[in-house]
């Protein structure tokens, strides 16, 4: 079997500070983690599925992804859900899914 090569970092984010500073610093985005594990997976004939939703619950909407790894023999994994106060703009929702389905992919723990 292949192993994973730490992905690259290939984007660059500048963030503000309230008090007027602002810092920036780079990071891997979720093209960038595909990219470093597409020829392991496809090597080893495995598949990933990341389904993300929102749930209900008495504190409000909660943004949620799962991610399942497949294999051609039929096995399979999956992850315990990440849940996370939904942002309320969607932009930030779709910036929150896309960090959270990276997140899921570098720091998996199966259920």
């Amino acid at each position: 079997m292949g192993e994973l090569e730490t992905p690259k970092h290939n984007a660059t984010v500048k963030v503000s500070l309230k008090s007027g500073g602002s810092y920036s610093f780079d990071y891997t985005d979720l093209n960038g983690i595909f990219e470093a594990a597409r020829k392991v997976f496809m090597e080893n004939e495995i598949s990933i599925i990341q389904n993300s939703y929102t749930e209900s619950t008495e504190r409000g909407p909660l943004a949620c992804v799962k991610t399942m790894f497949l294999h051609s023999s039929g096995e399979w994994v999956k992850s315990l859900p990440l849940k996370f106060p939904a942002a309320t703009g969607m932009q930030d929702f779709g910036g929150q899914i896309t960090y959270m389905k990276r997140y899921s992919l570098t720091v998996y723990q199966r259920c």
